[in-house]
């Protein structure tokens, strides 16, 4: 009876952390220099992941015996660290904004099981195409277009959180 609640637990916890995974990719997708956040968080986890499973080596002799039980630590460890980066980035975020070249603003479809014949699809949000300094970037939103005026070559101000850990995100619903 015990190794069914902590079963039923277990899947309750991995469910919430799904769903918590899935409202993060909005923020991951706006983020600038995600490349060095994921890495850092994949090492950081990795390495506090090692340390854990050597401190506590004692429960899994023999390792043949409970490979399983390692493996699926450590997958799941490096499955979730990109979401533990990404949260602890903006835990004492600073809000501000900042300046790049508007490219275009343009409407996105997406639907997960297609669309009808008949039916006319309906645009999921608005894909906005900046340059930074010389880089094209693309952020996503789905509430509102914002620069439906605005020309190609104009600069634009919008709004930034500046991470903990020094990765911008902009900060578009």
């Amino acid at each position: 009876m015990k190794i069914r609640l902590y079963a039923l637990a277990a899947v309750a916890i991995f469910v919430g952390l799904m769903m918590v995974y899935v409202r993060e990719l909005d923020c991951l997708s706006n983020t600038i220099g995600l490349k060095p956040l994921l890495w850092g968080s994949l090492l950081v986890v990795a390495s506090i992941t090692a340390a854990l499973l050597w401190r506590f080596r004692d429960r899994f002799v023999p390792l043949e015996n409970h490979f399983p039980e390692v493996l699926c630590i450590a997958v799941f460890s490096l499955l979730f660290a990109p979401l533990w980066g990404s949260v602890l980035n903006r835990v004492v975020a600073t809000k501000g904004s900042r300046t790049f070249l508007f490219i275009s603003e343009r409407t996105y479809f997406s639907s997960g099981y297609g669309w009808m014949r008949q039916e006319s699809p309906k645009p999921t949000g608005w894909m906005l195409t900046v340059n930074d300094k010389g880089k094209v970037r693309q952020f996503r939103y789905k509430k509102q277009p914002y620069f439906p005026i605005t020309q190609p070559g104009e600069t634009i101000e919008l709004p930034v959180v500046k991470g903990v850990f020094g990765v911008d995100i902009v900060d578009l619903r």
